[in-house]
């Protein structure tokens, strides 16, 4: 059961949302991600001074 907003985040990979047009489903969808980019600064925040962080990517990092 999820009690707090940011628990979504954490245990959902794949969200699909099915609906007619204007009930909300590109809000819920950019509140999630906002929601996504601050637990990830908050990370990178706790790690910055005392432990090292790794980030990896497949995009090409030339463009």
């Amino acid at each position: 059961m999820i009690q707090y907003p940011h628990q979504i985040v954490l245990f959902i990979e794949n969200i699909l949302y099915i609906g007619s047009p204007g009930v909300g489903k590109t809000h819920l969808a950019t509140a999630i991600g906002i929601e996504a980019a601050n637990l990830f600064f908050q990370l990178i925040s706790l790690r910055y001074k005392t432990r090292s962080t790794i980030i990896t990517t497949n995009k090409n990092l030339s463009k």
